[in-house]
């Protein structure tokens, strides 16, 4: 048994890597699942959850383009349970993820125990950069789009790396289908890339087309699905919308930030240190693509990354424009998600590059591989980081540009501790060191959500049986998924505006007439960027008599209020529990 699989891995280096990371990944998925925000956008595009249509938060969720809320509606179809599906989701996403980073690493090295063992130390030692704007996971989050996203445009370029041409193309194709901004922005860095090295890139083509072909029907089936969903949506983009949109940006949402000065002061915001990994992965790629010239796979996959770290520190400057002079369609790209991609990228291309074949004979070569992993034990400062990443650039130029072989940084030797060796015994070691500490295993290891809903609590139970629109604040994340409730907006996430400007008027209405803001006024500088915060409308919730909650209910469909339970409204209570109290607007 033991010789077929050796034979299997020896024969099939790329898919054992992609088999073996995967398991691991799912299974970390698994171990970290938790309830994923698809899935509630999959309770709409089912019918499952019903809205009024013109409704701010249906008008997200109908939308929202992308092939995985499309998947979670027909699962909920066939399956029926939002539990099962998040954490089917969850393992997903681990999966994705292990596979992207294992296989980048593979395409540049061709060493299967370093793939797999590298993208588990690069998750535990959480060597996935900073992100500027929007956070950067592997999984264990219910940010569904933003993990998947990073993740499968990782893989699609390593892919293409490993010359898995063929998976390669069909997952380029797909990509706008599975995270729009992400995936058009792929294909516009790839298509760069492929102009710069064109003889390369056309034979490519030429050789299997066809997969680019059926990877880009299935996202055009799937955006003709969408375009007959939104079919009866108004406009995108009017003066009205574009008016609100904005505002929103400009004053309260948290994604859409400048990333070099804020708005109001004119200060650097250098603590980015996203900014600074992005420029990294910009000078590993150059000085990749060059070490790497003889293989075109290689140097393309390096193209790339630097093609796209360059077009993205060039979008973050378009972040410094006024939003009313910007498209709207850019801002909705949240140019910050690019910084991420370089991000993630780097700690995986600097490992394979320094257990690549060209690289391990050298001597310095092997104390710098030995200062990585011994720094993977502090590597959650970014301060670290920067100057562990910024020795192995140094030693990559050396080794570009050296002059003559004879240089003394580039003796050679055998050493009797490989590198295969040597990084499994640090890993396990990190293992080993961190797996009493509590706080280490809820991260990284085991950290399951409650999943409490319906089904198997009688809180959210007693929610889900009552009939009209629920009104919720700031802490009650995802209660439409726990329930089957359907809510006046989400105030947890209320960016759904920058997804829909559409629903702009209707959201601010609601924003004014029930939580007492206006998105066009702006906020105290402590509150602005920061989302909505719940301080802002507490005091007037607290205030306001059941007339004036029986009017709001009246006008927009609302029968009851779930807030936390130190909240303290002129309603009765018509239930409690999990630290939050329904409160019923009575009838007259």
């Amino acid at each position: 048994m033991v010789g077929k699989i050796r034979e299997y891995a020896s024969s099939n280096p790329l898919a054992t890597v992609l088999i073996i990371s995967g398991l691991v990944g799912f299974s970390l998925g698994l171990s970290n699942a938790t309830w994923q925000v698809t899935v509630e956008s999959g309770q709409v595009l089912a019918g499952i959850v019903r809205y009024p249509p013109d409704n701010p938060f249906y008008t997200y969720h109908i939308r929202l383009f992308t092939i995985i809320n499309q998947i979670s509606a027909l699962l909920l179809r066939l399956i029926g349970s939002e539990k099962v599906i998040s954490i089917f989701v969850s393992g997903l996403l681990g999966m994705i993820s292990f596979m992207a980073i294992a296989m980048l690493i593979f395409a540049v090295n061709r060493s299967i125990t370093i793939s797999i063992l590298g993208v588990i130390l690069i998750y535990f030692a959480n060597y996935v950069g900073n992100g500027a704007i929007y956070p950067i996971w592997f999984l264990g989050q219910p940010h569904t789009y933003g993990i998947l996203g990073l993740s499968f445009t990782v893989l699609t370029i390593a892919l293409l790396g490993a010359k898995a041409y063929r998976a390669g193309l069909f997952c380029l194709g797909l990509a706008p289908c599975v995270h729009p901004s992400l995936g058009v922005w792929l294909v516009f860095v790839v298509c760069l890339s492929a102009a710069l090295q064109w003889n390369y890139a056309k034979q490519i083509i030429k050789a299997h087309y066809g997969y680019l072909i059926a990877g880009s029907l299935v996202t055009l089936a799937g955006l003709a699905y969408q375009v007959h969903l939104i079919a009866d949506l108004p406009a995108l983009v009017t003066e009205e919308n574009r008016m609100y949109f904005d505002a929103y940006i400009k004053y309260w949402g948290s994604h859409q930030q400048k990333l070099y000065w804020g708005y109001t002061v004119i200060s650097t915001s250098f603590k980015r240190w996203g900014v600074f990994f992005c420029a990294y992965s910009v000078i590993a790629g150059c000085l990749a693509r060059k070490l790497f010239k003889k293989d075109e796979p290689v140097a393309f996959m390096f193209t790339v990354i630097m093609v796209s770290g360059i077009g993205a520190i060039l979008s973050g400057l378009l972040t410094q424009l006024p939003p009313e002079s910007m498209p709207s369609y850019l801002l909705m790209f949240m140019p910050g998600r690019c910084l991420n991609l370089n991000n993630i990228v780097l700690a995986a291309s600097l490992l394979g590059v320094l257990t690549c074949s060209h690289n391990r004979a050298y001597v310095t070569n092997y104390n710098i591989f030995v200062i990585l992993l011994i720094c993977s034990f502090y590597s959650r400062h970014c301060q670290l980081q920067m100057v562990v990443f910024g020795v192995i650039l140094w030693w990559l130029g050396y080794v570009t540009f050296a002059s003559t072989p004879k240089a003394i940084l580039l003796r050679t030797r055998r050493h009797k501790v490989s590198y295969e060796m040597l990084l499994a015994a640090f890993l396990a070691a990190l293992l080993l060191i961190n797996s009493p500490k509590e706080k280490f295993v809820h991260r990284f290891l085991v950290h399951p959500g409650d999943f409490k809903n319906r089904t198997n609590n009688e809180f959210y139970a007693a929610i889900g049986e009552r009939e009209g629109l629920l009104l919720t604040t700031h802490y009650s994340s995802l209660v439409p998924l726990k329930t089957r409730r359907p809510i006046l907006v989400d105030m947890a996430s209320p960016n759904t505006i920058t997804y829909a400007p559409e629903s702009g008027p209707a959201f601010n209405n609601i924003l004014k007439r029930v939580y007492g803001v206006d998105l066009l006024v702006p906020p105290a500088p402590k509150y602005r960027h920061r989302e909505i915060r719940p301080e802002l409308y507490k005091r007037l919730w607290e205030q306001r008599t059941t007339a004036e909650w029986r009017e709001i209910g009246m006008e927009f469909g609302v029968t009851d209020i779930l807030t936390p339970a130190d909240w303290r409204l002129s309603l009765p209570a018509a239930s409690e529990g999990e630290g939050m109290v329904l409160y019923e607007i009575p009838v007259e």
